[in-house]
């Protein structure tokens, strides 16, 4: 009596078939314009135009491009708003700080004006 092994070919089968594992190239997936823009191909001849292969599939670079502008405008939205917000408050403050201290910067001012509004009001 044999040992058996899951998953594992026995010999009786072996017998049966005759054939070891053979790969094949289709039916494959191919890619478009994303990950989820995925079809399921039969043969070469199927392939629509445009798609490739998962190993040759890149992120389109005009969209990378555009997320990373994206990223850089509103760090300068947010840059110049706090900007703006100090210099109205007559902040003195290096222009060349980083958007981490500006920030730091404007928390402390408004915790500042907060502590100066109860005095306002005691007159």
């Amino acid at each position: 009596m044999d040992n058996q092994v899951p998953g594992a070919v026995t010999n009786a089968a072996k017998k049966t078939d005759g054939r070891a594992y053979v790969r094949k190239d289709f039916p494959k997936a191919v890619y478009g314009k994303s990950l989820k823009d995925c079809k399921i191909i039969k043969c070469e001849e199927e392939r629509p135009d445009g798609y490739v292969d998962r190993k040759d599939w890149k992120e389109p670079q005009a969209k990378a491009d555009a997320k990373r502008d994206d990223a850089k405008k509103a760090e300068r939205a947010l840059r110049r708003g706090i900007m703006d917000y100090l210099d109205e408050h007559d902040v003195d403050y290096a222009k060349n700080i980083s958007t981490s201290k500006l920030e730091e910067l404007k928390v402390a001012l408004d915790a500042h004006l907060e502590k100066q509004e109860p005095s306002d009001d005691a007159e």
